[in-house]
């Protein structure tokens, strides 16, 4: 028992050490300029990315045994505001799968013409569109007050007696004040209507086939256009995607007409507007004929999806298998090696990932140069 302690505390430590630095390099990357045309990719990316961080603090510091001591002993049973945050802490796996799934039907809208055909013309879809955010967030809402709403609720700091003599004080329910129907509640480990199988089923099951459905999607919708354009190749091998190119107006006005700086300016602002559809009308052009290439953000979003559904599978598997606390805690530990590898499976996968890793970290450098050169020279005139 005491090798397999020292193991998962070592392996909590390096998962912590990678996971808190990949976490932050993917929140620097996907908050970068290359993302403001797709904001909400960027968005539940940023907020993934953030969620793992903050999971990752948690898992960690349960975990790792001297920190789990300490966090229990220095804060949890020390006040009964941290002991309510502590129980509502837990509520950041759930986030973080709906999180996940929100990510997966985002894209799956966006890579299914036919889907983004009927949300763009359809006003109830376009009122979605519009309230998409608060919808998102109010089913996650409703998803933690489900899971993490009862132990919020009754579970406060309450005397132990460890004892004869001592009493500590633990943040758990009250034995004498919870009914029985509450304490079957949150003690039954059984599949039925109790804490550990509403979190299952909220956190794990649901998320998970969620994502599995939408991600099937969104590979059927690749290869479907893949086949459509190699179709299209072969039947006509010089059929090539062409940018459409807005040509102005050759009439000229004389300088000295004092009107030309009016139509000048009317002139441009036409030619800026005939710019913006241009450029819609090729984007639109580019997403009904695709290229036989997967994006990069497809690449990232299925790779994501992939760990949190084999992480879900090894712990809903752990749940309806068996009640062993050593698997349990190995299920923990596969929680967190979910939240610290995703950064790097990424930077492994993605070329355009690396290359864009590599853009914001020649940026960073090159700023830190141009302050390093600035105070070198200001000492230098004073």
């Amino acid at each position: 028992m005491e090798s397999i302690i020292t193991a998962s505390d070592s392996i909590c430590v390096v998962l912590f050490v990678l996971g808190f630095i990949g976490n932050l390099l993917g929140l620097i990357v996907f908050s970068s300029r290359r993302f403001r045309c797709c904001s909400t990719y960027a968005t539940l990316a940023l907020a993934s990315f953030g969620t793992n961080l903050i999971g990752i603090i948690r898992y960690a510091l349960l975990i790792h045994s001297t920190t789990r001591r300490w966090l229990s002993d220095n804060i949890v049973n020390l006040h009964w505001i941290t002991c309510k945050i502590f129980r509502l802490s837990s509520s950041i796996r759930v986030i973080s799968a709906w999180i996940t799934v929100f990510w997966v039907i985002e894209r799956f809208a966006y890579v299914t013409s036919r889907l983004n055909l009927f949300y763009n013309r359809g006003e109830k879809c376009h009122f979605f569109g519009k309230y998409k955010f608060l919808c998102m967030i109010t089913i996650a809402l409703t998803m933690v007050a489900i899971v993490t709403g009862p132990n919020v609720f009754f579970y406060e700091l309450n005397l132990s007696n460890s004892n004869e003599t001592n009493s500590l004080a633990q943040c758990t329910y009250d034995n004498q004040s919870v009914s029985s129907m509450w304490r079957h509640y949150f003690e039954d480990l059984t599949f039925g209507p109790n804490y550990h199988t509403l979190r299952c089923l909220f956190s794990e099951i649901i998320p998970s086939l969620l994502v599995a459905l939408f991600n099937v999607g969104i590979i059927g919708c690749i290869l479907r256009t893949t086949a459509h354009v190699r179709r299209r190749q072969q039947y006509n091998p010089s059929n090539t995607v062409s940018m459409p190119i807005i040509i102005g107006s050759s009439t000229k006005t004389p300088t000295s007409s004092p009107v030309y700086l009016f139509d000048r300016s009317q002139q441009s602002q036409r030619q800026s507007s005939l710019r913006q559809v241009c450029l819609k009308s090729s984007s639109n052009s580019n997403i009904n004929v695709p290229s036989w290439k997967m994006s990069w953000m497809n690449v990232v979003l299925l790779l994501h999806s992939l760990l949190f559904f084999l992480s879900s599978c090894v712990a809903s598997f752990v749940y309806f298998s068996t009640s062993d606390l050593k698997l349990s805690h190995l299920v923990s530990v596969t929680i967190l090696a979910n939240w610290s590898l995703n950064f790097y499976i990424y930077c492994v996968s993605g070329r355009q990932f690396r290359l864009e890793l590599k853009r914001i970290a020649k940026l960073y450098i090159r700023h830190i140069r141009k302050a390093f050169v600035r105070n070198r020279y200001s000492t230098d005139h004073r």
